[in-house]
């Protein structure tokens, strides 16, 4: 997210507070952003808006987690390229395997710096 340009980002959490938190600091540092509190309306934005990156909680209170939503996304052959940064609270290896496989591009354990997520 640090070359510069004005990427659009979906923000996935289940916890309204993230969810604000993120969408309010991305937008005011110049990235559109919208966000999504659960699988199907993440999936109707991506579909709909078409973001340039997605930050995604591992751990949705949903019918799917993160992990597998990612790999739905990634599965659309028109969002194969679509940037996925997970974002949870679980560091445990597993998770991280889990998430590389799905098509995340990365894996940010949370609590994060902004400037670290940017660099992204």
């Amino acid at each position: 997210m640090s070359d510069g340009m004005s990427l659009s980002v979906l923000v996935v959490d289940d916890e309204a507070e993230i969810r604000s938190s993120l969408t309010n600091i991305l937008s005011t540092i110049g990235y559109p952003t919208i966000a999504a509190s659960g699988s199907a309306e993440a999936l109707r934005h991506v579909s709909e808006f078409s973001p340039d990156v997605v930050l995604l909680d591992i751990h949705l209170n949903d019918e799917i987690n993160g992990i597998e939503l990612c790999r739905r996304i990634k599965a659309d052959p028109a969002r194969g390229n679509l940037c996925v940064l997970m974002l949870t609270a679980s560091a445990d290896l597993q998770s991280v395997q889990a998430a590389l496989a799905a098509g995340a591009r990365d894996y940010i354990v949370k609590p994060f710096k902004m400037s670290v997520l940017v660099q992204k």
